[in-house]
């Protein structure tokens, strides 16, 4: 095998090895027994900033040889494949190769005063940029340090990429031709929003397209859209729950298991296991449970006498004579005394409220296999 290394052309680099920062090399190995030639990869080297003035312990650490510079101790780490990181005596011109990066909290580093650490950092993943400082900016749909994670949901932001921050985020379902941004809460249980309405800044009252492609802000008050909720649907097993604020802000929730939305041809008719356990919010979808989606302009309920999208001013799954339990897509109207105008237009839930008004509505999807 052979080795090729060269430092990085730019003057960035060039200032990062005067402040004896990052190291950037690029490798070409070259494998002669089966004359296999791989295409040159980056590495670079990057000082272990979180753990000022220590090193790796002595007992991951071994092969210790004399080198002119830190350049030629990462060129001899890079080619051995358990050489995660370096240390570099600058005085004694010496180097030690380590069998593990350093900890983020420094468990497995110990104080020095004079040697240098050096951690071993891929380069960026499926496209990702990277960035002067050594940080990848990823491409839409994934995460990671090295951009290594496919985002397919929210569930997979927490639980692989260790995000813990609430937010819009690039998610890549599998069924997805593309990535598309979606609203996740990180706190406790990941959640991938399919709906909000918390700032009643966004009219619902809305015709096919809209509910098909998805409207307002992903960061406030939303609607995916139904072609994402049918990709998110067939591509993971996800449970839907709906969250119900009231005025005097005490939650109300219902869940239902094994949701799935299908496609337009098929009016993005909604199915979910008929195991259904009433929550405190109470069950509104069960005489849903394979409706047709409809708006103000494409009637699919199987109402023959009304119009429900239209009584009910809203895109919903809309069935039987008396169209629907609740209406949480109608007009969120918000009333000061919380009680219901009793106006068909207005959002409301099952009698389980009786005449109380929801404050806030929202939808997510929970993912029951990760």
């Amino acid at each position: 095998m052979t080795v090729t290394t060269h430092v990085s052309p730019g003057p960035s680099v060039t200032q990062f090895l005067h402040k004896n920062v990052t190291l950037w090399m690029t490798l070409q190995l070259a494998l002669r027994p089966n004359g296999v030639t791989s295409s040159p990869s980056i590495v670079f080297y990057q000082k272990a900033s979180q753990c000022p003035n220590q090193v790796l312990a002595a007992n991951l650490t071994r092969d210790n040889c004399t080198v002119r510079s830190k350049v030629e101790c990462a060129a001899m780490c890079m080619p051995n494949l358990t050489c995660l990181s370096f240390l570099f005596d600058p005085e004694k011109k010496h180097c030690y190769f380590g069998s593990e990066p350093s900890d983020p909290k420094c468990s497995n580093m110990v104080p020095s005063a004079g040697m240098q650490h050096y951690d071993m950092k891929t380069a960026c993943s499926n496209g990702g940029i990277l960035m002067t400082g050594g940080t990848c900016v990823c491409p839409r749909g994934y995460i990671g340090e090295n951009c290594d994670i496919l985002m397919r949901d929210c569930d997979d932001g927490r639980v692989k990429g260790k995000i813990k921050k609430n937010g819009v985020y690039w998610i890549f379902p599998k069924l997805s031709a593309e990535p598309f941004l979606a609203y996740c809460r990180m706190v406790d249980r990941p959640r991938t929003y399919v709906m909000d309405r918390v700032n009643n800044d966004v009219n619902f009252t809305r015709m096919w397209k809209d509910y098909k492609q998805g409207f307002g802000n992903v960061d406030g008050d939303h609607w995916i859209g139904l072609d994402k909720l049918h990709i998110l649907t067939n591509s993971e097993d996800y449970e839907l729950r709906f969250r119900v604020r009231l005025r005097s802000n005490s939650n109300l929730f219902q869940f239902y298991d094994k949701i799935g939305v299908d496609d337009e041809a098929h009016n993005y008719r909604i199915t979910f296991s008929k195991d259904v356990v009433p929550g405190s919010l109470g069950d509104c979808l069960s005489p849903a449970n394979g409706a047709n989606f409809s708006t103000m302009d494409r009637d699919n309920d199987n109402n023959i006498g009304v119009h429900c999208a239209r009584r009910h001013q809203a895109g919903f799954w809309f069935a039987g004579q008396d169209c629907t339990l609740c209406n949480p897509t109608g007009r969120l109207l918000q009333p000061d005394n919380q009680r219901r105008r009793g106006i068909p237009e207005e959002v409301f839930w099952t009698e389980s409220l009786g005449n109380t008004v929801p404050y806030k509505v929202s939808a997510y999807l929970v993912n029951t296999i990760k």
